[in-house]
Order: C-alpha cells, then structure tokens, then sequence
C-alpha cells in the first residue's frame, strides 16, 4: 500500500504540490492565529464555596459554617477531595471532581447540595459559588499608586474608582471571570453613636440600629390610575447622601425630635481590614484578573489591556496606574517567540549540514520543504481538535524534529545515491520510486515503532498525565505527518529537483569519502575485536543506569518566567499595618537589586477572592528584566529574605506554584500532612514534624502552613451577672458587634455604586484590653428609661491561644509542614526521620508534592514501558521475521542512554518527568537508527546478492554512515539553540529534554555506527528470511 501511495503521488505531481502549498499557507496561518497558552489544562474540575460570617472567629466559622456545608457536599457523585479552610468571618471550601466530569455540571450539583444544607446562623451567609476560573490562576496585574494614597480620602476615592469602575469594566471584556481588588479604602456609610448621648436621650443601640434601617428603606408603590394611563409609582425612602442620614429620626422626646445627628457622628467610614496592598514600597490598590476555564490567555490579557488603556485617560487626580505589574501573556509569548526563534537557528544550521554532506542545494530544499509542512500539518491537526499551542505542544514538536528530519533526510540521501549509480538512460520516475519504495518500508515500521514507545505517556494519570499527554500527541503527530509527506511530498520534489539535475553525474563530495574511508578503517577495528567492544559498552551502560537514580529529582524544571512569587508569613498575630510595614521595607529592599522593575505585596486577602489568608501573610509579585537567569535572581531574593530572619520566607515561579497547589493543595514543593480530630495535638504533632524535617539537608524553608496558634480575646456571657441586670446575651453580643464590627444594617446606592451602612461604636475601644472592658451595654432602667453598664460587668474577657485559620481535607482536620527540597533523595530521608513521630491512635501522616508526581508517573512510564517495548519486539519480529535480529536491535539500545546520563551529570538537570521523556525520545530514536540499519544489512542480502560477512557490513554500515551522520548532527545542531536557551522564557520543558537528547545522541550515533554492526555480524544468522510486503 505504501509504495502505491509513492506511485500515485509521482503520477499526481502537481496536484501533490499544489496541495502541499495549500497546507504550508493554511499552516502557517493557523500557527499565527492559533490559541496559546502556558500548560495545556492540567486541574481538575473544581468548584469553589464561599460563605462570609462576619465578626465569626475560625472555630466559630469551622462549627457553624464549614461543618455542615462540607456534609452535604461529601457524598456528591465524581468528588475526589473537598478541602475547607475557615478563617475570622470566611469559609472557604475548594470541591474538587474528577477529571472525567463537566464542570458546569459539577457546579449545577454543588448547588442543589448547598440547596438542601442545614441553615447557617444568623450573620452567616449564604453560600455562593465562586466564579470557575482557569487553572493557572490570575493573568493579569496591576494596580495604581500615587500622592492620593498619602491620606485617607484619596485612599477611599482609589477604592472606589477601582471597585467601581475598573473591575466592572474589565468583568465585561470576553474571557474575563473575576476580578479581584487588595488595598486603599474601602467605602462605608458609618453611624458613629456615641454612648454619652444614648444615656442622655435614654436610648439604647436596637434602637438607633431600627431607627436607622427605617431611615434608609422602601416600597413597593404600585400603579397610578390616571385618566389616560397607568403610572409606576417610585416610592423610596433610600438616603444617598451623610446629610439625609443626619436629618434621620431616631425617636422624640418632648415632642422634639431625636436625630441620628444628635447621637452619632454620620460620616464616610472604613471597615475592619482584611487586605492591603503596596507597589514599590508606597501605598496602592493591587488589581488580579482571572480568565475562565478555556479562555485564551493572550486575547483576553489584550483586551484588558485595552480597556485598561480606555480609563487610564479618566485617572482620578493623584492616581497612577501600574501595568508592570505581571502578565501571563508577556511569558507565553516570549516562551512562543523563545522556541520560534530557537528553531529558526537550528532550522539553518540543519540546512548547512545538508549542503555539507550532499553539496546539493536542490537537496537541502527538499528537506528545508519538508521540515516545516510536516510539523505544520500537525499543527493543523493538534488545533483542529481544540488543543492550544503550549510549551508541552512545542515541546512535542522539538522532540519530533529527529524524525522528522530523519524521514527527509533518508528519502533525499536515498534517492540522491541511486540517482548517481543509475544509468543516464534510466527514467528519473523509476529512479526515485525505487529509491523511495527500498526505504519506505524500514521507515514506517521505524515510525510505528517510535509510537509505541510513546504509548506508556497516554498511561499517565492526573496531574501529570493532562501536562504531559498532549506532548505525545504532538510528537505522534509530528511523526505521522512526516511520514505522510515522505510518501507523497519528497518523492514529488526529489523528482522535480533531483532526477531533472546533473546529480547522477555526481559523486560523492570529497568530504562524505574521507569520512567513508576513516569510517571504514575504525568499524574494520571492531568488527576484529568484538569482545573487548562488547565488555567496554555494557560495563558503560550499567554505570550510566546505575549513576540515574541518584541524580537530584523533581516532578517539573522550574520554568524560566520573568516573575518570582516571594510569601512571607509574619508572627500569627501580627496587625495588617505592620505586616505591610515590614513588606514595603522588603520591597524598598528588593528594588535595590540589579534588574528588578517592580514589586507588589499583597496582604491577607480579597473581599471577592478565593484565598483565605490571614493579615499576617503577604506574597509579593516580583518582576525582573528579561533575560536575568532565574537561579541568580532566586539567589538575590534569598539574599534579602535573609536580612529578615523574624519572618517565614519561600519564593517559586509562579507556574510551578500553581502546579504544586493542584497536586497537594499548597503552594510548596514538598507537603507533610498531619490528620485527626484534636487541634491542639496537631499542632503540638506538626511542630515535632518541623523539627525532625529541618534536620534533613536539602530540606528548605521548613514551616507549619499558616496554622500556627494565634492570640485572641475570649468574652464569655456571665449568665448569672446578666440575671441582675436583666440583659440578655443578645444585647451582649449587639454591643460587642457594634463596638468592634460595627452591625450592618443596609446599603447606600448611588448609581451602580453601592456601600454598607453600618452602626458602630467609636473606636477608642481598640487598644487594649481595659478599653474593651468598658465596652457599654445597655440595661432596663426606669420605665422608658435605659441604662448602661460596663462589659466587663456581665461577661468574663481574656486574652487565649487560639487559631488564625483552621483546615480540613476530605472532612478531617489537617495541619501541613511545608518544604522545599533539594539535591537527592531527600523525600526517602525524611520519611525515615519522620518514622520517629509517634502519632496517637486516631492521627494519621501523609507526604505530598512534586516528588509524588514524579514517583507516580516513572512507576507508571516503566510498567507501560514495558508492555510498549513488548508491542515493539513484535513489530520488529514483524518486519524482520527474525527473533535473533529484532533482539539485536532492542538489546544495542540502551547504550544510548550513556550520554544522555552524563550530559543530564554534566548540565547539573534535575531529573525530572521532562528529562525522563527526552530518554525515551532518545529511545525512540536510537530504535529507528538500528531498524533503518539492519534492514538495510538484510536488504543487501536478499535484495542485492551480498554474501554475510565483514565485506558486507563494512558496505552497509558505510551506505548508512551519511544519512545516520547527517540526521545526529543536523538534529544535535537543532537542539543546540534550545539548550543553550535553558536561562530563556519556553525554554523550561524543553531545555531538560534538548539535553537528555543531545547527549544521548553521540552515543547513538557511535552504536549505529560501531557497536550495531559488530553484533550483527557476532549475532546474526546469514539465512534470514526476507521481510514481508507492506
């Protein structure tokens, strides 16, 4: 079938070029215009719970809130984790399904669970759906900073411009799911009572708090019957301004009435912080943009940048804004333009290669043709099923480019030697069919026999399975595709640029018979001394292989973006103002470092964000100039880090943190999990953890995730005081609330702009604990009359241990030690350190993190592997009809493992999923090299008369010489760009594995040339039986 597809397509030749045109532009207009983005996507399905509980502590909102809403989301169909944390006033809780669920319905099931969940106490709630966004997390920052943030009026006016206008105009741009706000001031209408006039008009606070819920109210008015139409009656008592609320009446006495001006100060307030933000160093309001799950990152960053540049023409006065902040975009499009430009100067150093050895200009066309149609043909067909342009797409893409161009070099090479030993007389369609045909065969078994090594990477599951699958698909494609324009587009081309020419004439360059020639001389030295070459290459491939499982490991490399994410966690405890204090003078600090452009903090969290984190925890986004090796930057920041040794400190990319999230549900490299019921044990069983773990070498950054005990005021109700004073502990609660929150009691609307109205208590009662004690609540007096007494008179206040944030996973409480690891076999020395915790019955240990990835996916590559290579012993045996041949060709392969080893050794590459890939690539391509000989060794007997022996093999072994020199170097001159890109944006995945290649390529290179035909002529029978037709 194949040859007839060759035949066809000789007998077609225009109709095959025009159709190769036709791809080639197709091709490359589907490339410029095709969706791109970092990784393919790789989370799960989840769906995250919010639950606001204002004024609730973290036991509180665990108990009241979280408890019973994880209940009734645990038994949904497809859950495979729900994770919560509760914190002061929020519940969060992340549900997350498998991968072989829809989202949307994942979401319709969340709500009709959340539907039947038992009703959450008064002040809590309800239960909302976050927006689902993409897996990589936000895409775009910036915020705005200037002279305004230097009083509180200009603060209060960024807030709002910021939450306003700007995030309502960016949640309109296509693609956009949330936008979240950190910093400046946000806006309340606040009735300021003061208790001294509530003794004097003998009020108490249910009554200003109903009085002012009254003032701002209304209804439903109806219709206006007149004569000749009906009329929508607007009936609104809504205030709109501070003067309407002054002029509100509370009550009367005496006939005069008692304004909400008489006994408050009404004026514009702020509520307790939850969040702050700083940029370099000054006061700013920090901005995140979340794109929807399948949204392209790039044309949605652009829109928003748009839209961003539409306000920026209508800034506040004293307000700048700040795009340099961090853009995904910037990364995939220097990681597209990165590897572009990588393959454009391996593309030109493969064409110097083919004009060195063929000295045919007309041959390096073909090739330069046939390159590009075959990787774009993939193309076509990787974004006609909806997948994105990404850096494990590409990355598949580079791994091809050895097949691919293998596949044109064989055919030109090939058909350009027959071309020069064919009579003149011969005709040039003959000459190239058969030139093509006498190859096609050992190519297609080589090409299905790459794909079957590629098999064992469809096999992966979760995490690492949807990044890594989709660079086999490329790859398989890629290959695929070159073999379809090797039957069709080559023979075609060869035949036009080829047998049309004077190259029959040719000899071979004076160059290629030098090489012949010392070739010769050398396989001739091996083939006499097939033992000492047999011992020297297996005792080289065991040291290799044993020298691998000690090579330092990670699941992914870090990936070279321009952006670092630096957390720093403060003593649990610590107030927003010094937290943000200390991160301006880290920023101030950072700012002095060379190539630095920008630094923003943001501290506890987002009104409208998912994360849950205290006020004494910032990250900061910090960007440096491109072309700045991330290691030296990594170095720098620990180097400032270091210059504050009282705060806890980790820094990663943020690609790989959020990686590292999806796998163990934290941003670190390595998790240790302690679970059980008792919190206090926990915490005592994870401190004992962080001990034995920062004893291991290699082990960074050791620290209890956010959990750690915190300080709080405890006021406990005194029944039997209260009893005296007739107060019951709602009143208590009403004071404490209105002194500290402030009691919510509706919303000012002023256009689309809407603001919490609140009560409260001056706020002289923050300070100290006495101050709090004199928090006044009201008590029965005389009939009509009210009286006050102190807090501290009918409830007990103490300062307690307590918690700043409560976790739980799968319904279990759960506190996490954290790490980042490295050098080697650091996990396998802390689980021994660990085995010295002795945990109580009830309290269980799990280890997560990149390293599971990574054990995971090498555990499942070799069991596959080996079914993979089984698929390819029969295949070969298919082809050659010879067990004794096809073991010859398995058996030679791992010695080319050998330089890839060392160069892995050399380059200082962690072992990574990516590394583990480039050998079986590696594989891959040394299998295909020893098909391509040995059928060429069995095509010289049977097809050509050669009797077996060295004559023979020296023959073959140098007709093969060029083409397997050919394809080493043009594809190792290729990769040259990409290895040396390392420290470069998309050079991440691909760098490991350019590595792994190019090294392992010299040692192939020497077994197809040198160790390959000395077991051949050591092993094989002289009778073999001629290979089937395809």
């Amino acid at each position: 079938m194949l040859n007839a597809i060759i035949r066809w397509s000789l007998r077609n030749r225009t109709l095959v070029l025009a159709l190769a045109a036709a791809l080639l532009v197709w091709g490359a207009y589907t490339a410029q215009r095709a969706a791109v983005d970092v990784l393919p996507r790789f989370a799960p399905p989840q769906v995250v719970v919010q639950t606001e509980a204002r004024g609730f502590a973290p036991p509180q909102v665990e108990q009241q809130v979280t408890f019973p809403l994880e209940s009734a989301l645990l038994g949904l169909r497809g859950i495979t984790d729900v994770r919560s944390s509760s914190i002061a006033g929020l519940s969060t809780i992340t549900v997350i399904f498998s991968g072989h669920t829809v989202l949307a319905v994942d979401r319709e099931l969340v709500a009709q669970a959340l539907s039947a969940a038992p009703p959450l106490p008064s002040g809590a709630g309800p239960a909302r759906l976050a927006p689902p966004t993409n897996a990589i997390g936000y895409v775009y920052e910036f915020g705005f900073t200037g002279p305004a943030f230097l009083s509180e009026a200009g603060q209060l006016r960024a807030r709002d411009f910021a939450e306003w206008l700007v995030r309502p105009r960016l949640l309109a741009v296509p693609g956009v799911a949330n936008v979240t706000v950190y910093g400046g001031l946000p806006r309340q209408y606040a009735v300021i009572v003061q208790p001294h006039r509530l003794r004097q008009y003998s009020l108490n606070l249910e009554q200003v708090i109903a009085a002012v819920r009254q003032a701002n109210s209304q209804g439903a008015g109806g219709f206006f019957q007149a004569p000749n139409q009906d009329l929508v009656i607007h009936a609104s008592g809504l205030v709109t301004t501070l003067a309407q609320l002054r002029s509100s009446v509370v009550t009367a006495r005496h006939g005069t009435p008692i304004t909400l001006g008489d006994i408050a100060s009404v004026q514009y307030g702020t509520p307790p912080p939850i969040g702050g933000a700083t940029i370099d160093g000054a006061p700013a309001v920090v901005m995140q943009v979340f794109d929807q799950p399948g949204a392209s990152t790039v044309p949605v960053t652009q829109a928003v940048q748009h839209a961003l540049a539409g306000l920026a023409t209508h800034l506040p006065d004293g307000i700048t804004l700040r795009r340099d902040l961090f853009s995904q975009a910037d990364f995939i499009a220097d990681s597209i333009s990165g590897l572009r430009t990588a393959m454009w100067e391996g593309g030109i150093l493969v064409v110097l290669i083919l004009l060195l050895f063929l000295r045919s200009w007309r041959g390096a066309v073909i090739s330069i043709i046939a390159i590009p149609l075959s990787l774009l043909t993939a193309i076509l067909i990787l974004t006609g099923a909806g997948a994105t342009l990404n850096a494990m797409t590409l990355g598949g893409l580079v791994l091809a480019l050895g097949e691919v161009v293998d596949d044109s070099i064989i055919d030109v090479e090939n058909i350009s030697r027959r071309l020069r030993h064919s009579r003149p007389s011969s005709a040039g369609t003959e000459v190239v069919y058969h030139a093509s045909a006498e190859v096609r065969d050992s190519v297609a078994h080589a090409t299905f026999s790459v794909a079957l090594v590629f098999l064992p990477i469809f096999f992966l599951t979760g995490l690492d399975g949807k990044i890594f699958a989709p660079l086999g698909e490329a790859y398989i494609l890629s290959t695929l595709s070159s073999l379809l324009v090797a039957l069709t587009v080559t023979p075609v081309l060869a035949y036009w640029l080829l047998a049309r020419s004077d190259l029959a004439q040719k000899e071979d360059t004076a160059f290629v018979q030098a090489l012949k020639r010392a070739y010769r001389r050398l396989v001739g030295a091996t083939l006499r001394h097939p033992r000492a070459l047999g011992i020297a290459s297996a005792v080289g491939a065991i040291a290799a292989l044993a020298v691998l499982p000690f090579m330092g490991g990670a699941f992914m490399p870090n990936f070279a973006q321009d952006n670092l994410i630096v957390h720093m966690a403060s003593a649990p405890g610590t107030s927003l103002r010094d937290n943000l204090r200390a991160g301006e003078a880290f920023e101030r600090q950072m700012l002095r470092q060379p190539g630095v452009i920008s630094v923003a903090q943001r501290d506890g969290r987002a009104e409208l964000g998912e994360d849950t984190t205290p006020v004494n925890y910032s990250e900061f986004d910090v960007r440096f100039r491109a072309g700045k090796s991330v290691a030296g930057f990594q170095y720098e920041v620990n180097a400032v880090t270091a210059q504050f040794p009282e705060f806890d400190w980790s820094a990663d990319d943020p690609t790989s943190e959020r990686i590292n999230e999806v796998l163990a549900g934290s941003t670190s490299a390595f998790t240790a999990k302690l679970f059980g019921p008792d919190e206090a044990v926990l915490q005592s069983l994870a401190a004992r953890a962080q001990h034995l773990i920062a004893t291991v070498p290699g082990a960074a950054g050791v620290h209890v995730a956010r959990q750690a005990a915190d300080r709080q005021v405890s006021i406990q109700f005194d029944r039997r005081a209260a009893l005296v004073y007739g107060i019951s502990s709602q009143t208590v609660t009403t004071a404490v609330q209105t002194a500290l929150l402030g009691a919510a009691v509706g919303t000012v609307y002023q256009g689309p702009e809407r603001f919490p109205l609140v009560v409260r208590l001056p706020r002289d009662v923050h300070g100290s604990l006495t101050a709090l004690q004199r928090i006044p609540v009201a008590a029965p007096a005389a009939p009509g009359g009210v009286s006050f007494v102190p807090l501290s008179t009918v409830a007990r206040l103490s300062i307690v241990p307590g918690l700043a944030i409560i976790n739980h996973e799968n319904g279990m409480r759960t506190v996490a030690v954290q790490a980042d690891l490295t050098g080697t076999s650091v996990v396998a020395v802390i689980r021994r350190h660990l085995a010295a915790l002795r945990l109580p019955p009830g309290y269980y240990l799990t280890l997560s993190g990149q390293f599971q990835g990574r054990a995971a996916a090498l555990r499942r590559l070799l069991g596959i592997g080996g079914l993979a290579l089984a698929g390819i012993l029969f295949l070969l045996y298919y082809a050659f009809r010879s067990w004794r041949d096809s073991w010859l060709v398995i058996v030679s392969i791992p010695l080319a493992f050998i330089g890839g080893i060392v160069a892995v050794a050399l380059s200082a590459t962690p072992v990574s999923v990516a590394t583990l890939i480039g050998f079986i690539a590696l594989f891959g391509i040394a299998l295909r090299n020893g098909i391509m000989l040995v059928t060429h060794f069995r095509h010289l007997q049977h097809s050509e008369g050669e009797t077996f022996g060295a004559a023979m093999i020296l023959r073959g072994a140098g007709e093969r010489l060029v083409p397997i020199l050919m394809t080493a170097l043009a594809y190792g001159l290729a990769l040259v760009p990409i290895v040396l890109a390392g420290g470069r944006a998309g050079a991440a995945l691909a760098q490991p594995m350019a590595v792994v290649i190019l090294g392992g390529l010299v040692t192939s290179t020497l077994l197809n040339l040198l160790v390959l035909p000395t077991l051949y002529l050591r092993f094989a029978r002289p009778a073999s039986p001629p290979p089937l037709p395809a």
